[in-house]
């Protein structure tokens, strides 16, 4: 029996307050100035994924870029500002886009259609299917909100998708519920309900199987004349020295394992708007500098 920890150790919850006030000049990133100057077609945010695990999952190089935000809220928070989404056809798995004025053309709610209770999850092919129509229909710009790699963690074994800790019920969401009293996974994580390695390994598990079901329709969509870029609202931590031994997102904790992510272009041909200017930008670009 899994015991109800709904709070962090009183420690954890120092050290988060420490880092917000340390990182917080750290804030920014050049993730919405990039996507600003290219003129994109689709845009697939894969929630919660670092960019060295994405990199691990493909021979492709993935690029790095700095989000601005280390939680989805705080990402749209600062795509309203920008804009960088205005006029886009949306499929979201993630219910925060229903709370920000974004200027959308449409927002397709597929958490209210598509979710399916086992998982606690939207598992991405229903996303990826929305933007094929989007793009057959000539509705672009279409961004792709998936839900996957966030927790809890779902992987594709044989075909089908799994959930990566069936046993923590407390992580799957009851939309019927008018309380929401369930551990969180910032909390099963900070108080060792979910063993860190096992996370680890589980994270790794769901972007490659993300990747594996995204990377046909990028193909699809690339041979079409479309530029498609694949990036991450904000990464994610699993408690190491590297992680500053933080857990899952915490909100305003500006550090690199949560801000660096995935900036890959995808296009049939010249790619428009992404080469850069300097030698600085080139190594940047490669995750080299800071």
């Amino acid at each position: 029996m899994i015991p109800k920890m709904n709070e962090e150790p009183l420690t954890y919850r120092v050290w988060k307050t420490v880092l917000r006030g340390l990182t917080r000049t750290w804030a920014g990133g050049d993730q919405h100035e990039r996507l600003n100057r290219i003129d994109w077609d689709v845009l697939l945010m894969f929630d919660a994924c670092r960019r060295d695990t994405l990199q691990q999952a493909t021979d492709w190089p993935i690029n790095a870029c700095t989000s601005p935000a280390t939680t989805t809220d705080e990402w749209l928070a600062a795509a309203a500002n920008s804009r960088i989404l205005e006029g886009a056809t949306v499929a979201s798995a993630n219910s925060i886009y229903a709370e920000h004025d974004l200027g959308l053309r449409e927002l397709h709610r597929l958490w209210e259609t598509e979710w399916v209770d086992r998982l606690g999850n939207v598992p991405p092919e229903p996303v990826l299917a929305r933007i094929d129509e989007f793009v057959a229909n000539d509705h672009t710009p279409a961004v792709g909100h998936i839900g996957p790699p966030h927790a809890p963690y779902i992987a594709r074994v044989g075909g089908e998708w799994l959930p990566i800790f069936p046993e923590i019920t407390e992580w799957q969401w009851d939309p019927s519920r008018e309380e929401f009293d369930q551990l969180s996974q910032q909390a099963a994580m900070a108080t060792g309900v979910v063993d860190l390695d096992r996370a680890v390994y589980g994270y790794q598990a769901s972007v490659r199987s993300v990747w594996e079901v995204s990377k046909e329709y990028v193909a699809r969509w690339a041979r079409r004349g479309l530029t498609v870029v694949v990036t991450a609202d904000h990464g994610e931590t699993f408690g190491r020295m590297r992680d500053f031994w933080l857990v899952e997102h915490p909100s305003r904790c500006y550090v690199p394992p949560l801000t660096r992510v995935p900036f890959a272009v995808f296009a049939d041909g010249e790619r428009r708007g992404t080469a850069p200017e300097t030698a600085e930008e080139t190594l940047k670009s490669l995750g080299y500098t800071e």
